[in-house]
């Protein structure tokens, strides 16, 4: 299994993390071969996830250092996505119609609209008193009216809708619930929306290989199994219509949708953190990096230069709960807080 090199056995001492007390018997596998229960490593990447606070005006990088290849950013980018479920009204909906107003001005012509539970092809006709319009594929002279309260029924082709009102949405999961103790109660209607708060950036690698990898790790409660993809909602590795996650591919240098600026961002490996760290579209975002020590040494010094840059601008975060927290055996934890500019 990729994260042998994790102790399942004393990893995590009782105490303030949380996690020793038994949790719900659910099961994993990395390869599809044999099932263990939930090892230790994987309820602390995503406890770590769960338990982090979205950054304040002063930004926040955490660089968690593991001794070996894991999905370890996914798993705790699935216990932050599950935190999120639970507030009220967390998603894209307030962004949406700006978004369809942005395309409308940049590829109206090129732009194939879709409307919630409906099998037709739509495209942009104009814009009138504040609302769009927009025609069915060869029916110029037909339109329908896309008004801001209602700006959630239409969304680009290719991309999550915004909301669903009945019919597979995110699809329902006892694991969800089940996947920590005491967690805070879900909110139904994040279920049936889209939100891109919470980010995952893929390794350098590709797609393919963190979605193989998504794919490959599946989780097990009672007669439910779902791959860590379709947990995540990420788009097109689930049969739900919405998404609660962005995927950012660090190879390409691109979302796999259209998102929002992220609050919180789990990144995959050293390559990946030194891409995304200036790039302007995470600025706002704090950062989580998952870096193996087995990485190329390339990639671990530019991550290591990076890093002693950074000292202009950022220091220990001694108020951290990740300071006081338990540290599974074999990782390392650094956090880092920007000062106040």
């Amino acid at each position: 299994m990729a994260a042998a090199g994790f102790s399942t056995a004393g990893g995590i001492a009782a105490g303030s993390s949380g996690l020793d007390p038994e949790l719900a018997p659910i099961q994993l596998t990395e390869d599809g071969s044999w099932w263990i229960s939930l090892p230790r490593w994987a309820r602390w990447f995503l406890q770590l996830g769960y338990a982090w606070s979205p950054a304040d005006s002063n930004r926040r990088v955490c660089i968690v250092s593991t001794p070996c290849e894991a999905p370890a950013a996914a798993l705790i980018a699935l216990g932050a996505m599950r935190r999120r479920l639970s507030v009220p009204d967390a998603c894209d909906l307030v962004f949406h119609m700006g978004r369809l107003r942005k395309l409308y001005e940049t590829a109206r012509s090129t732009t194939v609209l879709r409307r919630v539970n409906s099998p037709k092809r739509f495209h942009f006709s104009d814009a009138q008193d504040g609302a769009l319009r927009a025609h069915p594929s060869g029916k110029a002279s037909e339109h329908h009216i896309i008004r801001a309260d209602l700006a959630h029924h239409w969304h680009a082709d290719g991309e999550p809708a915004a909301q669903v009102t009945h019919g597979p949405a995110m699809a329902r999961s006892d694991l969800l619930e089940s996947l920590f103790e005491n967690p805070l109660p879900l909110d139904r209607a994040n279920l049936a929306r889209t939100d891109s708060a919470i980010c995952l950036v893929g390794p350098v690698a590709g797609e393919r290989h963190a979605h193989h990898a998504m794919t490959a790790l599946q989780l097990r409660y009672g007669s439910e199994t779902r791959t860590l993809g379709s947990l995540l909602s990420v788009h097109r590795l689930h049969d739900g219509r919405v998404s609660r996650l962005a995927y950012y591919n660090s190879r390409t240098k691109q979302f796999d949708r259209f998102v929002r600026k992220p609050s919180v961002t789990c990144v995959d490996g050293a390559a990946a953190f030194c891409r995304v760290y200036a790039d302007p579209r995470f600025a706002e975002s704090d950062l989580i990096v998952v870096i193996p020590r087995t990485t190329d040494p390339d990639q671990l010094e530019s991550a290591s230069e990076l890093l002693g840059s950074m000292s202009q601008w950022y220091t220990p975060d001694v108020h951290s709960p990740m300071v006081k927290a338990d540290v599974l055996a074999g990782t390392a934890v650094l956090t880092l807080r920007r000062d106040q500019t």
